[in-house]
């Protein structure tokens, strides 16, 4: 049963007589009741009147206003129609999806604070989900003295900005227009619309010049209980995203059992794009736009040269794939669904523009993988061609066949030469934490290299192949470890390593180093 709780924190007793209840749209008149010095008192609906004040003492309000479960203001009137308090819930203060699905109240925890009290308030911890008539489970001394601050400021058109707080701010000062000034003589905004009391649109007169970077200086900003505004100064910028600002870098799409689906952008422009501008979709056989879903409906900015991993799952990832930036992970509320065999993954602005698309295929990875899932597919370079196939490659087995939020393993960079080396030229596998693995640099001038490499003794007697037709990055590293095939760690001497490399088109590269395998090193 819904119920409201007053409370009286006064040192007088209140009589209740005249007061109106209000709920949304409703707004109802209390019965004659007095409210003694710290007494509760439960308002319900007369149907409910018996079983609540078997709990406490109730007041039934014919009529009682239906609370919806999103969130409504509640208002409490006295007899002059003086609003003597007042909250607008919303369920997402419950902090915890199922207590908010229902059979929890919501309590307050500081009954002597009376501002930001989207942070004043949480679903009840008592065992019955609720203490009506009773001292609130989560009460506690609750002060404000945190300062606000700026989630976002983002130019959403041509000529408004919405900005968002990170708690309710002074709504008096927020409407003064003369509080907000835009540079390059922008000026000051014509009107300020409220959304909520943390999200406010200033609208300007003249239009934001394209891609140009604006300063917003916001003035004398506090939040409800005082506290001061940080970093008032914040840079603006009308984004308009083209073909080419964003690339996709890496695709999975036929991920390991329990695993998930990826794709990475990466932003290799100079402008800090909102995210939610930004959406993935695929198509039908038909090549229709099907599955059009929003990275995220964010409007925080994306910045210049950063990756961002976009998944239904940040777990599916996370658990089979290192990634040196797991802070660009994005889990996706609705992502695309992409096929194991073949298919498309577009890269949209506003839901309309195509910036990419990449038609992928499982006949693009290397031939040597004999099994092709949980191996991504990675571009190996910004600038190339996105639907030619030789953009792509398999990722390498160095990395664990992707590179999640992070530089491809098969990303061509400046190599003058192809080049492998051993280092260090003398190890010593005794766990020592010095030079303990020899490892087998390489660096290659394009991407999708297979290789293969042997070990063999002084005498050139092959005593232990390291890999074989291993798909490389166009950098990277090989270990060994000193031991053979059985797991022995081999005798004291010199080996020889030689490492063979082929790609698709026939190029064989083999390379020849020396190192030695000792007991100890000073």
């Amino acid at each position: 049963q819904e119920f409201i709780e007053l409370y009286n924190r006064s040192l007088a007793p209140i009589n209740l007589g005249g007061w109106f209840l209000k709920a949304r749209d409703s707004e109802k008149r209390l019965g004659n009741v007095t409210l003694l010095p710290g007494e509760y008192l439960i308002l319900c609906k007369t149907g409910a009147f018996d079983e609540f004040s078997s709990i406490g003492k109730s007041l039934a309000v014919p009529g009682f206003p239906a609370l919806i479960n999103s969130g409504c203001t509640i208002e409490l009137k006295n007899e002059r129609g003086v609003v003597i308090d007042a909250v607008s819930y919303s369920d997402d203060w419950y902090s915890n999806s199922e207590k908010g699905n229902g059979g929890w109240s919501l309590e307050r925890i500081d009954p002597n604070r009376f501002c930001g009290q989207s942070r004043n308030w949480v679903a009840s911890v008592a065992e019955d989900g609720g203490t009506p008539g009773t001292k609130n489970s989560v009460r506690a001394d609750n002060p404000d003295f945190e300062a606000p601050y700026l989630i976002w400021a983002t130019a959403i058109s041509e000529n408004k900005i919405e900005i968002k707080f990170s708690e309710e701010m002074d709504t008096t000062i927020m409407k003064q227009v003369s509080n907000y000034v835009v540079s390059d003589g922008v000026g000051l905004p014509g009107q300020v619309i409220f959304n909520s009391g943390e999200v406010a649109v200033l609208s300007f007169a003249g239009n934001f010049l394209e891609d140009k970077v604006y300063t917003l200086e916001l003035k004398n900003m506090n939040d409800e209980c005082g506290n001061l505004l940080t970093g008032a100064n914040v840079e603006i910028q009308w984004v308009v995203v083209k073909p080419g600002d964003v690339v996709i870098n890496e695709v999975l799409f036929n991920p390991y059992p329990g695993g998930a689906d990826f794709v990475e952008l990466v932003n290799i422009s100079q402008k800090a794009i909102p995210f939610y501008r930004l959406f993935l979709a695929s198509r039908s056989k038909g090549l229709e736009l099907k599955q059009v879903y929003a990275v995220w409906d964010s409007k925080s900015s994306w910045q210049p040269g950063s990756y961002l991993l976009c998944t239904p799952d940040s777990a599916g990832v996370s658990d089979f794939y290192f990634s040196e930036c797991p802070e660009c992970f994005l889990e996706m509320e609705k992502s695309p669904s992409y096929p194991n065999k073949e298919g498309d993954v577009v890269l949209l602005a506003d839901s309309t523009t195509v910036i990419d698309e990449f038609m992928y295929s499982g006949k693009m990875h290397s031939i040597v993988l004999y099994d092709k899932e949980g191996v991504s597919l990675e571009r190996v370079a910004f600038i190339s061609e996105t639907n030619q196939p030789s953009s792509w490659h398999s990722a390498a087995e160095s990395v664990g066949y992707a590179t999640p939020g992070y530089q491809n393993s098969q990303c061509l960079r400046e190599a003058p030469v192809n080049k492998v080396v051993v280092e260090p030229k003398s190890f010593s596998p005794n766990e020592d934490g010095f030079h303990d693995r020899m490892y087998i640099k390489y660096q290659m001038r394009k991407a999708g290299n297979i290789a293969n490499a042997w070990i063999f003794d002084s005498n050139g007697r092959l005593v232990y192949q390291l890999i074989k037709n291993e798909v490389l990055g166009t950098q990277g590293s090989i270990k060994w470890d000193g031991k053979n095939e059985t797991g022995q760690i081999l005798s004291p001497g010199i080996y020889v390593v030689l490492v063979e490399v082929f790609n698709i088109d026939g190029q064989v590269m083999k390379f020849k180093d020396v190192c030695i395998l000792t007991d100890t090193l000073e």
